[in-house]
């Protein structure tokens, strides 16, 4: 999830504390495979090479997602994309880190 996204969610929830659910998770509320998130994450940099992994080491979790139903109720859904996220934050690096130089 975008940065700015859980942002806004926490702004909402500063003017919106008492109708907010006492439990709730912020997030896309859709997962995606760890091969997804490279191909997204080399789309927006402009990787077109291959990934390779290494199926000796350990996979990790299986899954990372978040039921985001209770937000949505709520009346807050993330207005990026993973991939938008992405772009925008590999946008700010570039205009801030690389740019900065």
């Amino acid at each position: 999830m975008y940065a700015g996204d859980l942002a806004e969610a926490l702004f909402k929830a500063s003017y919106d504390l008492a109708d907010m659910p006492s439990l709730m998770n912020i997030g896309l509320g859709y997962d995606f495979t760890v091969n997804e998130y490279y191909q997204m994450a080399a789309e927006v940099i402009g990787y077109d090479g291959e990934f390779t992994h290494d199926l000796s080491k350990p996979v990790g979790m299986n899954r990372k997602l978040t039921d985001a139903s209770k937000a949505r109720a709520w009346g807050w859904v993330a207005s990026s994309s993973l991939k938008e996220g992405l772009a925008k934050t590999y946008d700010f690096y570039l205009n801030t880190m690389i740019g900065n130089k």
